[in-house]
């Protein structure tokens, strides 16, 4: 009897209980259900629907809060119900929905960015046409057998760099005092601080060109007149030069919008004759030593004559000296062969024997 009346118990059924789970969910299913229109506009894409229906006057002065939670419940619920329909994808933690493109467009808060500028590199580059190649982060070091950065701490060729840095080749014309490894350190830092203001200009360029200009201008108009004027002249003698570097002496070539007409050389025809003029073959002569020696110019007539007596002493000892040798001569003129009498010691008898010789003959 005891065993009978615990089974009995246990299938016996709390009415209690399920009167109490039907009656919350009916209450659940009618919170689901919406007796309203279906008047809403809606952006799935912004989550937003607008109930653009007339509003009940009476009913919003008679009962403000409860007419104003019940309309946005029923709003709520119809916007859910089209969320919920729209295409989903399972996700870890539920579904995702799939929000169509928005149908209202909205203001930005903010203007739109202006286009960023190309650096001075970005500007060469695409005159160029030259285009970016991304390399490898990681390249295989044959000789060690090992993967190794391209850039940066411990790259490709890093132990051959240090390898090389105990010595330096010495080339001519360095100075022996001098330190090769500081030397090198410098130049490494004075690179590096180039690239730093390099980086630092293209910076301002990019992000305030106006002011990059100015500073520029500002930089220009420090140097002196003189130094403009003196690249002004190198330039044009370059132009000049260049003008007539041509076989045509640039008759035929392209001229620049505001470049100046080069100037005509012309070849200067000399009479080479002989004219038999000497009036006019002396005014010649003279205004070419006009032109050698100037005005300033005076004529010595005491030093002229000293040098023209120079000259005949120089003229007569050289006529004595052949002279001299054709007679048999003394000393070493006999000595190299020469002809005529005997003179004094070897070189007598030596012209002597010439001297016989020719006579033979």
């Amino acid at each position: 009897c005891t065993l009978e009346m615990v089974a009995a118990r246990k299938d016996t059924v709390d009415a209690k209980a399920l009167l109490q789970q039907r009656q919350a969910k009916e209450t659940t299913l009618s919170g689901l259900n919406v007796d309203k229109e279906d008047d809403l506009q809606y952006d799935l894409a912004r989550l937003t629907a607008y109930d653009v229906g007339a509003v009940d006057i009476a009913s919003l002065r008679s009962r403000k809060d409860d007419y104003l939670k019940e309309a946005a419940r029923e709003n709520c619920q119809l916007l859910m119900h089209h969320i919920f329909s729209l295409p989903s994808v399972a996700f870890e933690n539920g579904r995702l929905a799939s929000l169509p493109p928005p149908v209202i467009p909205l203001p930005r808060a903010k203007p739109l960015p202006k286009p960023k500028p190309l650096t001075r590199w970005q500007k060469f580059a695409k005159e160029q046409g030259i285009q970016k190649k991304k390399k490898d982060t990681w390249v295989y070091d044959e000789k060690n057998k090992d993967w190794k950065t391209r850039f940066g701490y411990k790259k490709i060729g890093a132990d051959k760099e240090d390898q090389s840095e105990w010595l330096v080749e010495a080339k001519p014309g360095d100075d022996p005092n001098a330190d090769p490894f500081a030397k090198k350190a410098n130049e490494k830092k004075a690179r590096v601080e180039k690239q730093k203001k390099h980086e630092a200009r293209n910076a301002l360029e990019r992000d305030n060109p106006e002011l990059a200009h100015q500073l520029l201008t500002h930089a220009v108009s420090k140097q002196s007149k003189e130094q403009r004027a003196q690249r002004a002249q190198v330039a044009e003698t370059a132009l000049q030069a260049a003008q007539v570097s041509t076989g045509s002496l640039g008759k035929f070539d392209h001229k620049l919008a505001g470049e100046k007409q080069a100037k005509a050389l012309t070849k200067v025809k000399r009479d080479t004759a002989v004219s038999s003029d000497l009036a006019g073959e002396k005014m010649r002569s003279m205004s070419v030593l006009n032109s050698l020696v100037g005005d300033a110019a005076e004529f010595n007539s005491a030093k002229a004559a000293n040098r023209f007596v120079q000259f005949e002493q120089s003229q007569r000892a050289a006529a004595k000296r052949e002279g001299g040798s054709s007679k048999g001569g003394k000393g070493l003129k006999a000595k190299g062969g020469g002809v005529g009498k005997g003179g004094k010691g070897k070189g007598g008898k030596s012209g002597a024997k010439g001297g016989g010789k020719r006579n033979r003959k």
